[in-house]
């Protein structure tokens, strides 16, 4: 498959699940990326940059709560002519549908 650097139009949804290390929560996204077809995923924690809908940064995450989740494409199949800076994926950026509400909340809905 193609190396495409490319926004996915809307959002994704991938299956989440919540684990913690370190006293530090972990949310991983779980899913196949729609652009290339392969199965990825993707962790996000403590300090994941917040991304607004209009693009630009807002800092850093202070918990891993509201905000815009986005990714580039991790799968582990190799797409030609991937740049040598590109350790995975397709290329793709992903806008990923938000985690269920239960686990980001601070006791991870237990």
């Amino acid at each position: 498959m193609q190396y495409r650097e490319q926004p996915y139009p809307g959002d994704v949804t991938f299956s989440w699940t919540r684990h913690e290390s370190d006293g530090r929560v972990l949310l991983e996204a779980s899913g196949q990326c729609p652009v290339c077809g392969c199965a990825m995923s993707h962790t996000f924690t403590h300090g994941q940059s917040a991304i607004p809908k209009g693009g630009g940064f807002l800092g850093r995450r202070e918990d891993p709560g509201s905000g815009v989740w986005q990714t580039r494409c991790r799968c582990d199949s190799y797409h030609f002519p991937r740049p040598a800076e590109a350790t995975d994926g397709c290329g793709a950026w992903l806008r990923l549908a938000d985690p269920p509400a239960a686990i980001t909340t601070p006791d991870g809905g237990s």
